[in-house]
C-alpha cells in the first residue's frame, strides 16, 4: 500500500508535568530524504511488527476503547486536529524517562484496505560542527531524531470496516531486545490502551505443555536433552516477550527439536507468537524434570532445581554416559506398579 499521508508531531513528556508543551505538527511532504526513511518505516511494518496486541475494551456493555476511537476518528479524516489527539495522549502518558520525542502518523489505502502506522523516535543528542568565515562552530544540540532505523517504536493496523475491524494490531520496539519493563508498558498499555493478543498466562502454559508433551513422548536422546536444558534456562527469561522459536534460536535447538515443537502445536503459526514470559505460570505445566536411565534408575525433581538435586558428571561423550550423583533425608518412599 502506497503512502497517502504522513503527519508529524514534536510530543513532549507530560505526565507528572505541571505545564507542558503542546504538540506540534506538521504535514511531511511524500518525497525527499526524510520521506524514503519513513516509508521504509512503512513498508517494513509488515513484517517488523510481529507482537499481535488488542485494544482492551473500557466498557463490559459495548465495546468502546478510547485509544482505538481517536484512531478510527484520523482515518477517517486524516488531519492534524484528530492527529493532535493522538500525539496528546501519548505525551500524558510519557514521563521524563522515555522523554521527548517525534510521532509519526502515517497512512496508506490500497483495494479499500487502510493500513495505519504509528511510529515513535526518541530525541538523542549530538554535537554539530560547522564552518564559516573561515571559522568553526560547535554547538550541543538535544533534539536530534531518526540517526537510523535501529530504535523506535511502532503499531500497526490494518482494515476495512471501521465498525468491525481495527480492534486488533501489531507492535514492535525496537528500542528493547526482550524485556518488557515500565518504559514499554507505557506504550502498550497506557498510551494504546492495548494488551498482548497472547496473555502471558497462556503463552506460558502453552511452552509448559509443549516442552513436557515432546519431551514425554519423543525417542530422540537429543531432542529430549535440549527440552531439559530449556526448561532450566528459561527461568532466566522470566518478564521478557519470548515465543518458541526464540527459544529454540536462543538456546540453539536442532531442527528435530524445533519440527516435533511443530508438530505438537495445533497451528504451526503459534510457533512466532510472541508473549510475557511468567516462569512460575510455566512450571504449573512443566513442573518436573524426569530421567530414566539404561539401568532402570529413574530420577524426577522440580526442572528449575533439577541440576541442583542430581549433579551430573559426563564419562564418555560419544557413548552418552553420565554419572549422576545426590544426597537428602528420605521424606516419602513408595513402591508403584507400572
Amino acid at each position: 500500500m502506497a503512502i497517502e499521508k504522513v503527519i508529524s508531531f514534536l510530543v513532549y513528556p507530560g505526565k507528572n508535568v505541571k505545564k507542558v508543551n503542546p504538540p506540534m505538527g506538521v504535514e511531511i511532504e511524500l518525497n525527499g530524504s526524510l520521506f524514503n526513511l519513513l516509508n521504509e518505516v512503512y513498508e517494513k511494518s509488515d513484517s517488523e511488527c510481529n507482537i499481535p496486541i488488542r485494544f482492551l475494551s473500557q466498557d463490559e456493555k459495548n465495546q468502546f476503547n478510547e485509544m482505538r476511537l481517536l484512531i478510527i476518528n484520523f482515518l477517517k479524516n486524516r488531519d492534524s486536529t484528530n492527529g493532535e489527539k493522538i500525539a496528546s495522549r501519548l505525551s500524558d502518558f510519557t514521563n521524563q524517562i522515555p522523554g521527548l520525542a517525534l510521532l509519526f502518523l502515517i497512512y496508506g489505502n490500497e483495494n479499500n484496505y487502510q493500513k495505519f502506522v504509528i511510529s515513535r523516535f526518541p530525541a538523542d543528542q549530538g554535537i554539530l560542527a560547522e564552518t564559516s568565515n573561515g571559522g568553526l562552530s560547535v554547538q550541543y544540540i538535544e533534539k536530534i531524531f531518526m540517526k537510523n532505523l535501529k530504535s523506535y517504536k511502532a503499531a500497526l493496523y490494518i482494515g476495512r470496516s471501521f465498525d468491525a475491524d481495527f480492534w486488533k494490531g501489531n507492535i514492535v520496539d525496537k528500542q528493547l531486545k526482550n524485556r518488557i519493563n515500565d518504559v514499554a508498558l507505557y506504550w502498550i498499555k497506557d498510551f494504546l490502551l492495548s494488551d498482548f493478543e497472547t496473555t502471558s498466562s497462556a503463552g506460558s502454559m502453552r511452552i509448559g505443555i509443549a516442552l513436557r508433551e515432546v519431551s514425554k513422548n519423543t525417542k530422540d536422546f537429543q531432542i529430549k536433552q535440549e527440552l531439559i536444558s530449556a526448561a532450566v534456562l528459561l527461568k532466566g527469561y522470566s518478564g521478557q516477550m519470548i515465543s518458541l522459536q526464540s527459544v529454540a534460536e536462543d538456546m540453539h535447538f536442532s531442527e528435530n527439536t524445533k519440527d516435533e515443537l511443530i508438530k505438537h502445536l495445533k497451528n504451526p503459526q503459534l510457533f512466532n507468537d510472541s508473549f510475557d514470559f511468567d516462569y512460575l505460570e510455566f512450571l504449573k505445566h512443566a513442573p518436573l524434570t524426569r530421567i530414566e536411565l539404561d539401568n532402570g534408575g529413574i530420577m524426577m525433581a522440580p526442572s528449575d532445581r533439577f541440576n541442583d538435586c542430581f549433579p551430573r558428571e559426563t564419562i564418555s561423550s560419544d557413548d552418552a554416559l553420565y554419572r549422576f550423583s545426590t544426597e537428602g533425608r528420605i521424606v516419602n518412599e513408595m513402591i508403584r506398579g507400572r
